[in-house]
């Protein structure tokens, strides 16, 4: 047990400074300013997020103090830890167990398989926690303030909270597994695997959906709480977290962190027997036995190179997963409006206004943010990896290779613009000028999320990745993209909202697609000035 204990400190040792470039520090120039912009990033995003998340914890608590359920505060951190946890790591977890890169050079060395997989799962943990932490540490806090709690619950709050996201972590890594075994017995393993994991993510998103259409009234609040509190009694571990804090019972304090660390163990232990085969069958490839010799067909540089954006990205899960959440979640939400109308929304919210009137502005809202989410691009020249010097050193200038990552872009995209688009402006009964318009700056703003998206990664590439994962995920690129790209869509939406209900929905569309298409321009107009001296620096 020592020996795997100081294997998997080693092993994440060295995948931490590995994955978030901390040697970079030490060297100066350009290595260093890229990952202090990087921090910056971060620390932007920080700020941008954590007063929301900490003003929600201590509203709610106040609420809840009310009606003397402040207990409740705890039951909800833990909820939407275990939430948080469940979900990121049911489409992250495929990303760090299978396709690794360095999965050959580990099976090399003289290693235990135990200690393998914990350093996988510790770095997953790693991932998942910090974002739970920025959830459940305002509301943990919140409830201490509110109830007058001691240093001592503080303490044993921050302890309990650590050990929280990994029972939720180890049920989405079992899912990730299943998906694995059943893969590898496929010769289109990757595609089982994407389409395993849409389907989990689309069952949790849509059984949200579900719990948030019960009929609960603002006079049914008690209810609902009490609900909360019966639903998560089922749920030992939650019983046990809140029992600790709430009234200090020790032995509910212990039977949490030993059983969250038993189940970590007994989990580890049985599936390392299964991760040596799941990744040996899943990077096998296959030939055809009956091949036959065709005529070649010939196409231009663009369509050679985006036919190899597209194999890559429908054959990475890592990839698909991480820059397609965001129009899955459109599609989602959009296809909710076909069953549940803006009148049983505001009936089942008990809304007395004309909720149908503000139903396309948050229509509006809710395609800007999801388009964000959806950027292929950021990572796209960091998951060239060792191999880019292939295109660096073709007859081909960076502008071709520049259109073949744009096009992915809009391949994702484009196809649920419009469906989703059509839809929408059915839902919320607008004409159809108006949706042709909304369509259109929807276009726009897809397109300069692209182009955003290649900058940053011009400006911030990653290629020392282990696993794709790192890449699509954990470079400053992809956040830095992502922060910029939410700030602009908050930006352009407000003017698209205001200008709709002001004046109307064909006058916003046609504004902020001037807006749009003015910075896409100039975006367009610097890759082409600088973006080629950039590329071949890398």
């Amino acid at each position: 047990m020592n020996t795997i204990i100081s294997e998997t400190w080693q092993l994440v040792k060295i995948s931490f400074i590995h994955n978030y470039s901390l040697n970079s520090l030490r060297r100066g120039g350009a290595h260093r300013s890229r990952a202090i912009w990087a921090m910056v990033g971060l620390a932007l995003l920080a700020l941008f997020v954590v007063p929301f998340v900490v003003a929600s914890a201590f509203g709610t608590a106040y609420l809840l103090a009310q009606y003397n359920m402040l207990e409740t505060e705890l039951v909800l951190a833990m909820l939407v830890t275990t939430l948080v946890a469940l979900f990121f790591s049911i489409y992250k977890s495929p990303g760090f167990l299978f396709n690794l890169k360095d999965f050959d050079i580990m099976m090399a060395f003289p290693l235990r398989f135990q200690s393998i997989l914990s350093s996988k799962f510790v770095m997953l943990y790693g991932s998942n926690s910090l974002l739970s932490l920025v959830f459940s540490v305002p509301m943990v806090i919140a409830y201490g303030v509110f109830a007058g709690s001691g240093p001592l619950f503080y303490v044993m709050a921050i302890i309990m909270l650590l050990f929280v996201p990994i029972i939720p972590m180890l049920v989405g890594s079992l899912f990730a597994f299943l998906l694995g075994m059943i893969a590898s017995r496929f010769r289109a393993g990757n595609l089982v695997l994407i389409i395993g994991s849409c389907i989990l993510i689309t069952a949790i998103v849509a059984g949200s959906f579900l719990l948030q259409t019960v009929n609960i009234s603002g006079d049914d609040i008690m209810a609902a709480l009490t609900m909360i509190n019966q639903t998560m009694a089922y749920y030992f571990p939650a019983q046990w977290f809140v029992n600790a804090l709430a009234h200090g019972d020790v032995m509910s304090y212990i039977l949490f962190i030993g059983i969250s660390a038993l189940v970590f163990v007994i989990f580890v232990w049985v599936f390392a027997k299964f991760f040596r085969s799941i990744n040996s069958s899943m990077s096998e490839h296959y030939s055809r036995a009956d091949y036959k010799m065709k005529s070649l067909s010939v196409g231009s540089p663009i369509q050679a190179l985006y036919k190899k954006e597209l194999r890559g990205y429908f054959s990475s899960q890592a990839y698909l997963m991480n820059t397609a959440i965001g129009v899955i979640l459109l599609t989602l939400f959009v296809g909710s409006l076909i069953f549940v109308s803006p009148a049983q929304l505001a009936s089942l919210m008990e809304i007395p206004l004309d909720f149908s009137a503000f139903m396309f502005p948050i229509v509006v809202g809710i395609f800007g943010f999801c388009l964000a989410l959806t950027c292929t691009t950021a990572p796209s020249i960091s998951l060239e990896g060792n191999s880019l010097w292939i295109p660096k050193s073709l007859p081909l200038s960076f502008n071709q290779i520049a259109i073949s990552k744009l096009l992915l872009q809009l391949t994702v995209t484009v196809p649920f613009i419009i469906i989703d688009g059509v839809i929408a402006g059915v839902v919320c009964q607008i004409g159809i000028a108006e949706t042709i318009g909304f369509i259109i700056a929807m276009l726009l703003f897809t397109v300069m999320v692209g182009l955003l998206g290649l900058i940053m990664n011009l400006w911030f590439p990653k290629f020392n990745w282990k696993s794709q994962m790192h890449a699509v995920k954990q470079s400053a690129s992809v956040g830095l993209a992502m922060l910029c790209n939410m700030l602009l869509a908050l930006v352009i939406i407000g003017v698209y909202i205001a200008l709709g209900l002001l004046v109307n929905m064909m006058v916003a569309a046609l504004v902020c697609s001037l807006i749009i298409a003015v910075i896409a321009g100039g975006m367009s107009l610097y890759l082409r000035s600088k973006g080629s001296l950039l590329f071949y620096k890398l």
